[in-house]
């Protein structure tokens, strides 16, 4: 896979190219494994949750441009 190719050779080329004489890492990279992959979470409301918190969701979800998310809430509230 392309994402292990990636991973291979940042490790190679850090290896490479960070370590001085003593073995010892010159600087950070601020890139991690964690930077190549898709997290996402999955929030679960019980329908009492949902109707009491529905109104600060819509208003978040506005306020950033999300119509998506405020429909669905809409829809299940």
């Amino acid at each position: 896979m392309f994402i292990d190719f990636i991973i291979t050779f940042c490790i190679i080329f850090f290896k490479k190219l960070c370590k001085n004489k003593k073995g010892s890492v010159k600087f950070f990279s601020p890139l991690g494994t964690y930077d190549f992959f898709k997290r996402s979470s999955i929030i679960y409301y019980n329908k009492a949750a949902l109707q009491a918190g529905s109104d600060d969701i819509i208003t978040m979800a506005e306020h950033e441009n999300l119509q998506g998310h405020v429909e669905s809430i809409k829809c299940r509230v």
